[in-house]
């Protein structure tokens, strides 16, 4: 819970930089991603995990070593047929998520840091849409179609490496923390998941 309030310091103190700081438009990013199901049923181990693509928009935001992006993602956990489960209504998640994030390089920073990692702080919101499937409780009684926002915050950690001037690539693990209040929520813990990410830096 420490590292969570520093990372949430860390990032409140980024964004009420003075606003005529640099702020610039230089980053298009493609990732492709595993992400960890946290919304469909414990019951159903054959999608536990699930890939999901992300674009982004960025740039560097103060400062060299710091980057902003905003990015759209899609989540599907691809689960069309009723779990085989008595007394038990199986639900099709999916997800449209928007997210904003700083991203710090401390390479940048300092040219005798030499180790190519880069630390993620941010907020995301999802438009979760909850499709019924099939089966019963043990009432009798069917599901129905819902949905509902959940918010997160989002904290990672990636490798980076240049592969040109304006081409880079990452390899980012980010965890999911949910905020209290989204009562319709079926997320109950953290979510993590791990990204291929390709960055076109623009001059």
């Amino acid at each position: 819970m420490n590292i969570l309030k520093l990372f949430l310091l860390s990032f409140i103190v980024i964004w009420i930089q003075p606003v005529s700081a640099q702020i610039n438009i230089s980053k298009l990013s493609a990732d492709i991603g595993l992400k960890q199901n946290i919304l469909s049923s414990k019951i159903n181990e054959s999608n536990k995990y699930f890939i999901y693509p992300e674009i982004q928009i960025g740039g560097q935001f103060i400062e060299k070593y710091l980057e902003w992006e905003v990015g759209w993602s899609y989540q599907d956990d691809g689960q069309n047929e009723p779990l085989p489960v008595a007394d038990y209504i199986t639900y099709s998640y999916n997800s449209h998520s928007v997210g904003a994030h700083i991203s710090f390089y401390p390479a940048y920073l300092s040219e005798t840091f030499s180790i190519p990692i880069h630390l993620i702080s941010g907020f995301s919101y999802h438009f979760v849409s909850k499709q019924y499937v099939g089966g019963y409780d043990f009432t009798g009684s069917s599901g129905a179609d819902d949905s509902y926002g959940i918010s997160t915050v989002d904290l990672g950690l990636g490798l980076n490496h240049n592969l040109m001037n304006n081409f880079r690539v990452r390899l980012d693990g980010m965890v999911y923390f949910p905020l209290p209040g989204d009562e319709n929520s079926d997320i109950k813990n953290n979510s993590s998941s791990i990204q291929l990410g390709f960055d076109y830096l623009i001059n």
